[in-house]
């Protein structure tokens, strides 16, 4: 299998919410916090919050309380997202720890972001 070219954490995020946002009608009534944790890499935390559907500018601050964090190292993430990874083995081998409502993601699922 090929090596991707891994973009920088903020350029990723960015695009990703640029197309949430263009499903954000299907998530009217939906609040919450996801929460990416890539330290104590340079890559840091990325937040994504959503207010009533409206999904907010990225977050670089760490936030205490979020409706769900997953946590794993940035390359792992992307290589998963980019189909050169299953997200099992990084369960299997603890790679990823994931806290908080993880039913949260089922919702995002459900209006089509993914």
């Amino acid at each position: 299998m090929e090596n991707l070219s891994i973009p920088p954490v903020e350029a990723y995020f960015s695009d990703y919410v640029q197309e949430a946002k263009k499903k954000e009608a299907n998530l009217v009534g939906v609040n919450g916090i996801m929460q990416f944790d890539f330290r104590p890499s340079n890559d840091g935390v990325i937040v994504i919050r959503i207010e009533n559907g409206e999904i907010k500018p990225l977050e670089r601050e760490y936030v205490e309380n979020a409706t769900m964090t997953i946590r794993v190292p940035y390359p792992d993430f992307y290589k998963v997202k980019n189909g050169q990874e299953k997200f099992w083995k990084l369960l299997l081998f603890r790679k990823v720890k994931i806290s908080g409502d993880k039913t949260f993601t089922k919702k995002l699922g459900a209006a089509g972001i993914n």
